[in-house]
């Protein structure tokens, strides 16, 4: 019987080296694609998560103004941090209703309520009504004190924005929220104006308000998200 020659010896195992290359630069190769699909699949996950929960908060934000006829002509939506008064593509704040809205009376220093009303102090308030010259006017307030009588509540209130005194009209207590983008972080901005970091970061992110329709845009790796809704 014949055996190998070093040159068939050789011939063999190149051979057997490069179909042993080859088989690892495949599996290589789909290792990295693999890879490359589940960073996409979590970063589209991310992006859902992110679509739901602007959607809980933001969808319908502000429906229960609208069952109060002075508060239904108010601002609630403001395109940056500071009640609209200078405009930013990257930054957005919008009042939450905290209660139910009540009449209230103009007393010369602050307003009245009704003894029922549960208001307690450091709260943000939403008025609108008549000033003295029977035009409609809205404006926000900070509670600062609350006098209790037999016959209302006396609230005094430190207000927000420079507007008329508002004589008698509706008021509702609520929380003033916001999104910011900034050096690739979304955050979130409560309340109290503290910012947290609102999920992964996003590479690319800014809104566009056509009242009553907001959208919402924002890029992270190969996806471009969008989320369109009615605050």
């Amino acid at each position: 019987m014949k055996g190998f020659s070093l040159l068939e010896f050789l011939v063999a195992t190149t051979f057997f080296l490069a179909i042993l290359l080859s088989g690892y630069s495949a599996f290589d190769s789909q290792s990295k694609i693999f890879q490359e699909m589940l960073a996409r699949t979590r970063t589209e996950e991310e992006s859902n998560y992110r679509l739901l929960v602007l959607q809980t908060l933001l969808q319908r934000s502000s429906e229960k103004f609208r069952t109060d006829l002075m508060l239904s002509h108010a601002v609630t939506f403001f395109e940056d941090l500071s009640f609209g008064s200078s405009k930013k593509a990257d930054a957005f704040s919008f009042a939450i209703p905290q209660g139910d809205p009540v009449r209230f009376q103009w007393n010369g220093s602050g307003i009245d309520i009704p003894t029922s009303t549960k208001i307690t102090g450091k709260k943000l308030l939403l008025l609108a009504g008549s000033d003295s010259n029977g035009e409609y006017v809205w404006n926000y307030a900070r509670v600062l004190q609350i006098i209790s009588i037999p016959s209302a509540q006396q609230v005094k209130l430190q207000f927000l924005l420079k507007k008329n005194p508002i004589q008698y009209g509706s008021v509702i207590e609520v929380e003033i929220d916001g999104v910011a983008f900034q050096q690739e972080q979304l955050y979130w901005v409560s309340g109290t104006g503290q910012y947290e970091p609102f999920f992964e970061p996003v590479e690319e992110f800014h809104y566009e308000w056509k009242s009553p329709q907001l959208k919402v845009m924002w890029k992270t790796g190969l996806n471009d998200s969008f989320l369109t809704l009615m605050p």
